[in-house]
């Protein structure tokens, strides 16, 4: 082999002079696509996966603020439901003691001083009285139902005057279940109205 003298060289050295050194790192891959173009799509793929997260969870809580509204109106329809049955109920229940009420207010007569012989008329307002108080204390008898109420305490008012009177023909028993009656009436009307019939 022969040496070639110093600061000489041979054609193919001088063809490779003034090339920038090949670094096998910095081929691109096959099909000639740069490397920075792979890494900007990977960040392109995922902000769109961050969007589709993003609006899933709009939807869901969405979709969870509906049904919570629903339930809220079926639980509000339920309460009100309630409270309608409640209140018929304690009306049914007023109907019941005015009936009894109103039956004995019918054996009480109207000229005291010719009483029937046997007749204890203050066994007969010791049975009427309970009735009273048990309509007059329901918590029903307000607002729509005040005037129920109104109808009630004038019975009641009657009823004691008749009691208190000193004379033989005190106030008539008959405008006392005229009154009963009344109230009767306007509880079967509400009752009515409740259920949707009038």
């Amino acid at each position: 082999m022969s040496v070639l003298p110093q600061g000489t060289s041979t054609p193919l050295h001088r063809a490779h002079a003034g090339r920038t050194p090949f670094v096998a790192g910095d081929a691109p891959p096959i099909g000639g696509a740069p490397l920075n173009s792979n890494v900007s799509a990977h960040k392109e793929a995922g902000l769109t996966a961050d969007s589709v997260i993003t609006i899933f969870g709009a939807i869901i809580t969405i979709a969870g603020a509906i049904f919570a509204l629903g339930q809220a109106r079926k639980a509000k329809s339920y309460s009100d439901q309630i409270r309608v049955d409640v209140e018929k109920i304690s009306l049914m229940k007023i109907a019941e003691s005015l009936y009894r009420c109103q039956e004995e207010v019918r054996k009480l007569p109207r000229d005291r001083s010719n009483l029937p012989r046997g007749y204890k008329m203050k066994a007969t307002l010791e049975r009427i009285w309970p009735h009273f108080d048990h309509v007059l204390s329901s918590h029903v008898l307000t607002g729509q139902n005040s005037n129920l109420r109104k109808q009630v305490s004038t019975a009641q008012d009657l009823l004691r005057k008749y009691e208190t009177s000193s004379q033989s023909t005190p106030s008539d028993p008959f405008e006392i279940q005229c009154l009963l009656q009344e109230a009767l009436s306007s509880i079967s009307s509400r009752i009515f109205q409740l259920d949707g019939k009038a």
